[in-house]
């Protein structure tokens, strides 16, 4: 997981799609490498899309979000 993390951002993309990356790791790791990659998105100025349910993992690393349900947006905007 570490690894093809690591390996997109290599690349430096401008744009990183994620479904699901950090599901299934343990809150520690999935902590740590949640961190680490976006410190590292916001210093290439990747722009980073997740689609995840789990609310803990998106309020760790993003500074504003987007919500769709149906494939309508619903809720938009900056966490407080």
């Amino acid at each position: 997981m570490k690894a093809a993390l690591l390996r997109a951002l290599a690349a430096q993309p401008r744009v990183l799609l994620m479904d699901k990356s950090l599901t299934g790791i343990d809150a520690v790791l999935r902590d740590e490498i949640a961190r680490g990659l976006f410190a590292n998105a916001a210093t290439a100025r990747t722009t980073v899309f997740i689609a995840s349910r789990d609310i803990v993992e998106i309020e760790l690393v993003l500074s504003d979000v987007t919500i769709l349900t149906a494939g309508r947006v619903t809720v938009a905007g900056f966490l407080d």
